[in-house]
């Protein structure tokens, strides 16, 4: 396990990694105290006990020492995570072998009834592994045909079973020719039936694939697998030496040996402890990013200064309408990071270094082309909006890094998540806010290209199938999505008025209508995964996904019906 950490071994997080091996860090030193005891008054029934219970301990800190360091070394930006196959093809490859085999030997006229009671216990336990193993692929794979597959391969294979134990309880109690022979024709269906599951199974698609841990994260690795490493060294010599002590416990040289490799194991679990709250996930990438950001704030704080003293250089090498479609696209970015960087922070820790260390990089292309659009505008309050909301924009990015270094992706550490939940709106207000004005500054000169753009990423997220478990009731989703159908229609209606009346104002209508069509889609996902057939009566009362695509259906002929 220690060797090459490159896969996960078990579904520990990172922080139940850290309670695992502080809990069985104190069951094995309490093993430990019973082992020298127990040898020291000669008590071998109780001092083999005291061994067993320390190797079990000793597995559960390895176990989880393994674990952690995957997801230190994973949790590097320059990492690709790895994942568990859905199930074992090597399992069920061996099953068939031995269920192929045992059905030979049931069908075999020399077998004896000790045989075939042999060959009958062979098949039950492996057919019920492989029924097991595809109940347990099922309820992991989000394939609805794979799925339906091995919850069908396992019908199969049960009800081939159970057909062949009714022969062999009949060949059981006559070995006479036709029972045999019912018991070879019985025999066929089971081994085509697990042919085909392992054929099945042994599709590339369930396979594990191992991750790739880069140099960085290989050497992030490292402290945990010292640690581990030297503690089973050392405890294996501490058992080795308390069972010579067991047989001859009058040998002091041998003591002070024992409580050398006692302290050693003690001092290992210590240092194993220590480094995994050090490698912690993500902190090491949220300190690179804060201090990424802070210098981006100054940055634009120094443009800021500039500009009010109207000493701004103008950027000459790039057009106006370039650079608000760069920086347009930067700050849409920023956007659909916020979410994702909210949830790492709650509950993914080996992906928060990640999401962080994408979120920073946007931030100085953010603010290169902030400060050359701010350069470019001759209205002094509208350049200094520019700058402003580009600021606001980068401290709430910063408010949310601090919130999710202290969240750390610990599902647990639930007094940090209101605060990140709390920072996670700040920033797609700070967004808005931004994307407002330059929608506005944009349909000023007759650029809504960035507009349409918006509108039509809001449609194609339809496509993507409703978020999961979504917080709220279906009537919550309903009366949102209600209120922004009604905006848009008095937005609509407003713009073709002032279309006569004050074309200059159709621009902040615009982005108000962009805006408002991007928040109706993501609430319009969310009810439709929240709503019963029964709430949507224009759709047979069987399928509710048909409900979820007449909305979604809806929503995306919206922008068609309003001629954008």
């Amino acid at each position: 396990m220690l060797d090459n950490p490159n896969e996960p071994v078990s579904d520990l997080s990172y922080f139940d990694c850290i309670e695992s091996v502080m809990e069985n860090s104190k069951v094995l030193g309490e093993s430990m105290a019973g082992i020298s005891q127990n040898a020291k008054t000669g008590d071998l029934p109780a001092f083999g006990e005291c061994v067993g219970i320390a190797s079990k301990a000793l597995c559960g800190l390895t176990e989880a020492a393994a674990q952690a360091a995957y997801l230190v070394g994973i949790s590097d930006p320059n990492s690709q995570a790895g994942h568990q196959g859905l199930v074992d093809p090597i399992q069920f490859a061996r099953a068939n072998q031995a269920i192929q085999m045992a059905c030979q030997n049931l069908v075999d006229p020399g077998s004896s009834p000790s045989q075939v009671l042999s060959a009958a216990t062979i098949v039950a336990k492996h057919t019920s592994a492989l029924c097991n193993a595809c109940r347990i692929a099922s309820s992991k794979t989000a394939n609805p045909v794979a799925k339906r597959h091995f919850v069908q391969s396992a019908k199969e294979v049960a009800n081939s079973t159970a057909n062949l134990v009714k022969t062999i309880k009949a060949l059981d109690g006559d070995f006479s020719e036709d029972n045999r022979n019912k018991c070879r024709i019985a025999t066929a269906p089971l081994i085509e039936a697990v042919e085909n599951l392992t054929a099945f199974a042994s599709n590339p698609e369930f396979v594990s694939v191992p991750a790739q841990i880069s140099s960085e994260g290989s050497q992030a690795q490292e402290p945990i697998l010292i640690s581990a490493k030297t503690m089973l060294e050392s405890s294996s010599y501490l058992i080795r030496t308390a069972r010579s002590l067991a047989i001859n416990p009058k040998d002091p040289p041998t003591w002070s040996v024992l409580a050398g490799h006692s302290h050693t194991v003690s001092d290992s679990i210590k240092s194993l402890i220590t480094s995994i709250r050090d490698k912690a996930p993500g902190q090491r990438e949220c300190d690179y990013s804060i201090d990424g950001i802070n210098r981006c704030i100054r940055d634009i704080e120094q443009a800021s200064l500039a500009a009010v003293s109207q000493s701004l250089a103008t950027r000459d090498d790039i057009s106006v309408e370039a650079l608000q479609e760069q920086l347009t696209s930067v700050v849409q970015e920023i956007g659909h990071l916020v979410d994702p960087i909210a949830t790492a922070a709650r509950g993914e820790a080996a992906q928060l270094g990640h999401k962080v260390t994408q979120l920073a990089s946007y931030f100085e292309p953010l603010i290169l082309a902030a400060v050359g659009v701010a350069s470019k505008i001759l209205d002094h309050q509208q350049q200094m909006t520019v700058l402003d909301q580009t600021k606001t924009l980068a401290e709430s990015a910063l408010q949310m890094l601090y919130a999710a270094k202290e969240g750390g992706g610990n599902p647990k550490a639930q007094h940090t998540h209101d605060a990140i939940t709390e920072a996670a709106q700040l920033m797609k207000e700070a967004v808005d806010d931004i994307m407002v004005t330059l929608n506005e500054a944009a349909s000023e000169v007759g650029l809504v290209g960035g507009m349409v753009d918006a509108i039509a990423e809001a449609m194609s997220k339809l496509d993507e199938g409703t978020p999961p478990e979504p917080k709220g009731t279906f009537v919550d989703f309903q009366t949102t999505v209600v209120k922004y159908s009604k905006a848009i229609a008095v937005t609509a209606q407003e713009m073709m008025t002032k279309s006569v009346t004050n074309p200059e104002e159709l621009g902040g209508l615009a982005s108000q209508m962009t805006s408002d069509y991007g928040h109706l889609a993501l609430q319009g996902q969310m009810a439709a995964a929240t709503a019963e057939p029964e709430e949507c009566p224009q759709v047979p009362r069987c399928c509710r996904f048909s409900g979820e695509s007449h909305l979604n259906m809806s929503l995306k002929s919206l922008p068609e019906k309003l001629q954008i």
